[in-house]
C-alpha cells in the first residue's frame, strides 16, 4: 500500500511538471534585431561627483594591531573553538532518539508492518 502511495504521488509530481513546462518556442526575425542593435543609443554613464575631492591620495599601510586587540582576536578565536553545551545536547538527543526508534522497529515482529 505504501509503494502504491509513493507511485501514485511521484507519478502526480511528474505528470503535473511535464503539464506546467508547456512552452511556445520562439522565432527571431535576424534582421529586426541587428537593426534595433544598430540604432539603440549606447548608455551613457554619468561622472560620480560626490565627494570627490580630486585623485586620492596614496593608500598607506595599515595600523599595526596593538596587543589589546590581539588578545580580543585570541578571545573570539577561542570562543568559537568551544561547542555549545545546548548544541551537544541537542545531537545526542537526536542521536539516541534515532537509535530508540531503529531499535524499537526492529523488535517488531515482521508481520506487524504498518
Amino acid at each position: 500500500m505504501r509503494y502504491l502511495i509513493s507511485l501514485l504521488t511521484l507519478s502526480g509530481i511528474l505528470l503535473a511538471a511535464s503539464i506546467a513546462a508547456d512552452a511556445t518556442p520562439i522565432k527571431p526575425d535576424l534582421k529586426k534585431l541587428v537593426d534595433q542593435a544598430e540604432n539603440a543609443r549606447p548608455y551613457q554613464y554619468m561622472p560620480a561627483r560626490v565627494g570627490w575631492n580630486g585623485p586620492e591620495n596614496p593608500v598607506s599601510a595599515p595600523p599595526a594591531i596593538g596587543q589589546l586587540q590581539e588578545i580580543e582576536a585570541r578571545q573570539w578565536l577561542l570562543r568559537l573553538l568551544i561547542p555549545d553545551p545546548r548544541m551537544l545536547v541537542a545531537f545526542a538527543v537526536a542521536i539516541f532518539g534515532l537509535r530508540l526508534i531503529r531499535r524499537g522497529r526492529e523488535a517488531r515482529p515482521s508481520g506487524a508492518t504498518a
